[in-house]
């Protein structure tokens, strides 16, 4: 049997409203099982975020410098649409969730379970975070930057906020 040449990819959305350690760790993760990782930051019109399209790019582009990613195994991207209509216009029927606790499990579970309905093609693979992490939510960090706590084991190393740029 010949080898497959086919890049095996998945979707791993979200807001990354900033990209944290947590979601640094489910990428490493997912790299483990997958060639390529789209990190698809979905755009909600009638949210105002902490941090612009841009911003946020920059932000995930800095983690995976740092923690030594080639850029052939990611792709960063922006969508506006439903995840489903995602995997369909791209071709992607991977998307990876991270999961830090049961109440993140039955939350993410009904997403899946939406996407499977709207696309069979669509599977869904949860990721446990390390206990390490399980505590780090983007929520979490906007609130420390809002009141000038320590970053430190929240975010990837080597990050450098756009707010501490000078």
């Amino acid at each position: 049997m010949e080898p497959s040449t086919t890049c095996r990819k998945a979707i791993f959305p979200g807001s990354f409203d900033p990209f944290t350690a947590g979601h640094l760790e489910i990428v490493g993760c997912s790299l483990g099982f997958f060639d390529k990782i789209i990190i698809a930051i979905g755009i909600n019109s009638d949210k105002r975020g902490h941090y612009n399209c841009e911003q946020r790019k920059d932000i995930i582009r800095q983690a995976m410098k740092s923690a030594d990613i080639p850029e052939d195994r990611y792709e960063i991207m922006t969508y506006d649409c439903l995840t489903a209509t995602l995997c369909e216009k791209t071709g992607i029927y991977h998307i990876i969730r991270g999961i830090r606790s049961t109440i993140d499990f039955e939350y993410e579970r009904s997403i899946a379970d939406a996407n499977k309905h709207l696309n069979s093609k669509i599977n869904t693979i949860f990721i446990a975070s390390s206990q390490k992490y399980s505590h780090i939510s983007s929520t979490a960090v906007r609130d420390l930057i809002k009141y000038g706590g320590d970053l430190k084991d929240f975010m990837p190393e080597g990050v450098i906020l756009p707010e501490n740029r000078k």
